[in-house]
This record gives C-alpha cells, sequence and structure tokens, in this order.
C-alpha cells in the first residue's frame, strides 16, 4: 500500500532544496508518494493577507518588520 504524504516546497527556501534529496531518499526506500504542496513566497501571501484582512495585515508587519531591522542585518526602519 503506498502511503502519501504532504511535501511543502518552497521554490526561495534553501531549506527546501536542502531537504530534496533526504526526501527522495525516503520516496525510494519506502513505499511513499508526495503530494506536493507548494508554498507561495511570502510577499505574495501578504499582498493577499492586505486585501482580505488589512487589520491583520498591519498587525503582520507591526509585529515582524522589527525583525528584520535589527543589528545582525544592518538595517535600519524609518517612515517614507
Amino acid at each position: 500500500m503506498t502511503l502519501e504524504f504532504d511535501y511543502y516546497f518552497s521554490f526561495r527556501s534553501p531549506y527546501s532544496y536542502l531537504a530534496a534529496p533526504q526526501v527522495e531518499e525516503l520516496i525510494a526506500r519506502y513505499d511513499m508518494k508526495p503530494r506536493m504542496r507548494i508554498v507561495t513566497p511570502i510577499a505574495i501571501r501578504i499582498q493577499l493577507l492586505q486585501e482580505r484582512e488589512p487589520a491583520l495585515a498591519a498587525l503582520f508587519a507591526a509585529r515582524h518588520v522589527p525583525h528584520l531591522t535589527d543589528a545582525q542585518h544592518s538595517l535600519s526602519l524609518a517612515a517614507p
């Protein structure tokens, strides 16, 4: 009996590429079949979120944008 599993893959994530050989090995070793689930890039997800739930998109930005501006990334946050 072939087992199916959800395989989430992002074309923008290096981790997806690093995991691919291990997934292929599991498929070859066991009777398994992946159900590909392509992950939409965050820029598209945020745009869809802004269209559907503007308040939630603003909350997302308020919580996550500061993480991108810390000293490790050498970026500053300023109003346009």
